[in-house]
């Protein structure tokens, strides 16, 4: 089986396993019968204590000033490109664009509250629950109080700000494995035999991939729930063939040696960097999959409803999504009332395609078009550029579906963006919404 059986994509599947074998508890009387109905996506692990100390400690001459400066580093290229207000600073929204960027891109986390669109908006109401429970509104409060001063944020405390982010969701992370830890029947500050480290492991991936909507329970019920899940989890062969690649670089070859809470840590902070790699696999296959969809439609990038919901057409998904479903999630074009069509892109790096792995972010589908934004950022290095600039760098770029068209543009797209650049006083806005419709 293929690493498109994975359930992030194949939610009907997933939801079907994972009920099956008793993950997704809605009976509550159930749950009493074990003494909680607290879910891991309950439970609050950072508070405010937090979020200050971290500023704090990102601000103060204690931090590794390297990784600030490595962090600018990323960060100058589409820091040049954007508008700024007065002080040639950046404002709030801004500063919440080029954070929610780096995070997608860069790491392949979306971080709640930094979203520019609805498209990560859930709409269950458990989903919305969840998304509420992310990064504390505290911390947004922080950042825009940051952003808000006269001068703007400039280069470095944009740098300070994801900085904080990242180690949020490291200390987040470590409080989540040590709730793990009591979940199996262990004790954090124990030493572990090398079983029973795997065996944390495991129980944290399980939470992990059920995006936390597993009930707290007695260490013998989630024992089993470990080995149900890798009899039931559609593609749990080769996460676990890829989480053992990364567990190996930590535990080391011998199987006798102790297995202590930092070097735990040390692994989940690994899958969290390392995970969305992995997803890339699931992303490119859920994106060619529908690409071949495309045909019965006119419009390049978009699938006749009615063809998306094609029976046993491919059996590795399930795509069942409802009309109303789509249309919350912006991924439905009913432009023609009589011919909707599902918009390719924007289903694919929608919300419901993601893995709600903690309470501050989601592993997320990247986006091909920011890859090529971000390139043409680098070259451009300022707000806009002439039509003709954009045309020359636009026919040079391409993914890894569509092949470049040429040094120059021409015909319809050429004309369409002389016609942004006339709107605009002569130049084309990078980040205005046109351009990134025509992109």
């Amino acid at each position: 089986m293929t690493t498109s059986a994975m359930c992030a994509h194949k939610k009907a599947l997933f939801l079907a396993a994972c009920l099956a074998f008793g993950l997704l508890v809605d009976a509550k009387a159930s749950d009493q019968r074990k003494g909680t109905t607290v879910k891991f996506m309950d439970l609050q692990y950072l508070d405010k204590s937090d979020v200050d100390s971290t500023l704090a400690m990102e601000s103060s001459d204690k931090v590794n000033a390297t990784r600030l400066d490595l962090l600018e580093q990323t960060f100058q290229a589409t820091y040049a490109a954007l508008p700024k207000g007065e002080s040639g600073h950046l404002g709030l929204e801004t500063v919440r664009y080029m954070l929610h960027r780096y995070f997608l891109n860069q790491r392949g986390w979306l971080i709640k509250g930094l979203d520019p669109d609805s498209n990560f908006r859930p709409q269950s109401l458990q989903a919305q629950k969840d998304w509420q429970g992310w990064v504390p509104a505290y911390l947004q409060q922080r950042f825009e109080e940051q952003a808000s001063k006269d001068k703007g944020t400039n280069l470095r405390e944009l740098a300070e700000m994801a900085a904080t982010i990242e180690d949020l969701v490291r200390k987040e992370g470590d409080r989540q494995l040590a709730q793990v830890y009591h979940a199996v029947g262990m004790e954090a500050a124990r030493a572990l035999n090398r079983s029973e480290a795997l065996q944390v492991l495991d129980m944290y991936m399980v939470v992990m991939l059920t995006a936390r909507n597993i009930s707290l329970a007695e260490p013998r019920r989630n024992k089993k729930r470990i080995a149900a899940f890798a009899r039931k989890y559609s593609g749990f062969k080769e996460m676990h063939e890829w989480l053992e690649g990364v567990e190996e670089r930590f535990l080391g070859p011998d199987e006798g040696a102790s297995t202590d809470f930092n070097t735990l840590s040390s692994v989940v902070d690994a899958v969290s960097h390392e995970y969305p790699a992995f997803n890339d696999q699931e992303c490119r296959e859920l994106k060619s999959t529908l690409m071949q969809l495309e045909g019965g439609s006119k419009k390049p990038g978009r699938i006749p409803l009615a063809d998306f919901y094609q029976p046993k057409r491919f059996i590795h998904w399930n795509f069942s999504e409802s009309p109303d479903y789509l249309r919350d999630l912006g991924a439905l074009d009913e432009s023609d009332p009589h011919r909707p069509q599902v918009l390719l892109a924007n289903y694919v790096s929608s919300y419901n395609n993601c893995i709600r792995a903690s309470g501050l972010y989601a592993f997320c589908c990247r986006s091909p078009c920011e890859k090529l934004m971000t390139s043409l950022e680098d070259q451009v290095a300022a707000p806009s550029a002439t039509a003709e600039r954009l045309a020359e760098l636009v026919g040079n770029l391409s993914t890894d579906t569509v092949p470049a068209r040429g040094p120059m543009l021409e015909g319809r797209l050429r004309d369409r963006l002389e016609e942004l650049a006339e709107r605009s006083g002569g130049e084309v806005p990078l980040h205005g919404r046109l351009f990134a419709q025509w992109m």
